[in-house]
């Protein structure tokens, strides 16, 4: 890609957005999802009830991106009097299909979905299937994209957190331990006792024999 042609298409990217509308399933179970970016620039977006995509046109500077459910991947353009009269958008019916999906468009697309910095699972499943349509034409193995119930899932390119088992709660202490600051598991009430009892036997014992050796 041209230097002139990526700030352009990063430019698009990072105003990309999605457009609030109708977004109401119809009789067959599909809803209409509308982003919108500068220079007219757009994906419209057919998902099934299911969460299911159906079909997707994603169109950027006189190019176009067309995903069908069950249906290889279609490029296109729109001729240059037709994108000069609506900016680079789509125009109705004006868009030649590619015979054959059309390399560098796919990589324009790929370089605009991955940088937008507001990408949800509609852009993300867009760029999953462009990918993978430039690896089958023999380009460079490109990322193989996170797939969309992760991405709706909030696990996109992240790390499963490792189980951490939550800390038992501490007995809190005796009265007695708290105040002479020792621990209540180590806490005897009866051998404290015995301890204080042989030490006054131990005085008494010394008082005593301290006598008699005086009366002597």
């Amino acid at each position: 890609m041209q230097g002139t042609n990526v700030a352009v298409i990063e430019q698009i990217a990072e105003s990309l957005r999605r457009v609030a509308g109708n977004e109401e399933y119809d009789a067959q179970g599909v809803r209409t999802l509308w982003h919108r970016g500068q220079m007219q620039s757009e994906l419209l977006t057919w998902e099934h009830r299911d969460g299911r995509i159906v079909k997707q046109e994603l169109s950027f500077l006189g190019l176009v991106v067309e995903y069908r459910d069950n249906a290889a991947l279609r490029t296109g353009h729109v001729p240059e009097l037709e994108a000069q009269s609506v900016g680079g958008g789509q125009a109705g019916h004006a868009v030649e299909l590619d015979e054959q999906p059309n390399g560098q468009t796919l990589e324009h697309a790929s370089h605009l979905l991955k940088s937008a910095s507001t990408r949800d699972h509609c852009l993300q499943h867009l760029l999953g299937q462009v990918n993978d349509a430039l690896t089958a034409l023999g380009a460079n193995e490109y990322t193989k994209v996170t797939s969309v119930k992760q991405f709706l899932d909030g696990e996109s390119q992240t790390k499963p957190m490792r189980s951490v088992r939550p800390p038992q709660a501490k007995k809190p202490p005796t009265a007695q331990t708290a105040s002479l600051g020792v621990p209540a598991a180590h806490s005897n009430p009866d051998r404290t006792s015995l301890v204080v009892t042989l030490v006054a036997v131990a005085i008494i014992a010394g008082l005593l024999g301290f006598g008699v050796w005086i009366m002597l």
